[in-house]
């Protein structure tokens, strides 16, 4: 089945060539539907959005305004950095990988539950994900569900 994508980085005529190993160039904003497979190695360069569902993290990442409203279900044990300032706050669920952990940082002042401080999360503790929320009384702090 095929997996709809969007470009979300900045680099005009962006080429795929390391990451496919195709001669396609892409453009910010450009949305194609890729076989699962290429979308995969697509996203897996952070570069993409998954707009058919959930995207698969297969590595550590740092949150944008872009990721509001996703759905990251975590592949394997990684980081997940929510950064302070960003123009627009998003609100996203992670799943914890079967096996191991999910590690959420705040990063540039940024705060969860009011504290600075990593939170870690697990598949056996959170079976249907963690929701991260933007605290509407507090502009550094996001809502971290889970335990």
């Amino acid at each position: 089945m095929p997996t709809l994508i969007k470009y979300i980085g900045q680099q005009l005529r962006w080429p795929e060539l390391a990451a496919t190993g195709k001669q396609s160039i892409w453009s910010p904003g450009q949305q194609e539907e890729r076989p699962d497979a290429e979308a995969l190695q697509l996203l897996a360069t952070g570069f993409f959005k998954n707009l058919s569902g959930h995207t698969p993290l297969y590595g550590n990442r740092v949150i944008t305004p872009d990721d509001d409203r996703e759905q990251f279900d975590c592949k394997v044990v990684l980081e997940i950095a929510v950064p302070n300032g960003l123009s627009t706050r998003p609100s996203f669920i992670a799943v914890s990988p079967a096996s191991g952990n999910l590690t959420l940082t705040p990063t540039g002042g940024a705060t969860f539950n009011g504290s600075a401080t990593p939170l870690t999360r697990t598949f056996a503790n959170n079976r249907l994900g963690v929701a991260i929320t933007p605290n509407p009384h507090d502009v550094n702090d996001y809502s971290v569900s889970g335990v």
